[in-house]
């Protein structure tokens, strides 16, 4: 499966980096009035964005954690062995329910490199990655707003910026994932493959945070 054998120290010592950056107090000296207020205007108002609360040490622990186990980290696991399965890539890992199991655990290992980065890095920038929907009104502004939101955060004051972490942990995630590569899917140029296609598949699974409750709602009540 993976290769974490000593030889390639990079993985281990990003993911040691990461945990040891999200275990560090992410300066949140943010009192219990200020969360009791933030999630008072969660439900004060309805219909209206509520007021932007930091992200804590601890929920930044348990998104972390979440990621992992969560559905859709599975789900994205999954689907992605199954199209390298389709395309045979790379082909020394052939075809059959082992060839699966390596692109299966290729594809989770790649995700968890992502998450550690952006996790760790996020965490030293203070930067929330969490997804917000647009609070503009029509169908382009919407989506131009979804398609840019995997690498932009929030500071601690709630307002956007482009997010340092997610794109390091883009572009680390696709260069660190060579190195238990076979020889044929272990090269830079495969890295930027990897880029463009992570890129995409972000961006996708954004649009669909935007607009699903919107089609969900419409399915429920027409």
């Amino acid at each position: 499966m993976l290769n974490f054998n000593s030889n390639r120290p990079v993985l281990p010592a990003v993911l040691s980096l990461g945990l040891l950056a999200l275990a560090l107090p992410s300066g949140e000296a943010q009192t219990s009035t200020n969360t009791a207020a933030g999630s008072a205007s969660r439900s004060a108002i309805p219909g209206v964005q509520p007021a932007y609360v930091p992200l804590t040490s601890s929920e930044r622990w348990h998104r972390y954690l979440l990621g992992f186990v969560s559905p859709g980290a599975i789900v994205r696991s999954a689907a992605a062995a199954g199209l390298n399965q389709w395309n045979d890539t790379p082909t020394e890992w052939q075809q059959g329910a082992e060839g699966y199991g390596k692109r299966f655990a290729s594809s989770y290992g790649g995700n968890m490199v992502r998450r550690t980065i952006q996790a760790g890095a996020g965490a030293l920038l203070d930067e929330d990655s969490r997804y917000v929907p647009c609070t503009a009104t029509g169908f382009g502004p919407r989506v131009k707003y979804a398609l840019i939101s995997p690498y932009m955060a929030r500071s601690r004051t709630g307002s956007r910026k482009v997010s340092i972490a997610a794109i390091g942990a883009l572009i680390g995630g696709a260069f660190i994932s060579r190195t238990w590569q076979p020889p044929s899917t272990s090269h830079p140029s495969n890295a930027l493959s990897v880029i463009a296609s992570t890129a995409g598949t972000n961006a996708g699974i954004s649009v669909a945070r935007e607009f699903f409750p919107n089609v969900l709602h419409g399915w429920l009540w027409h």
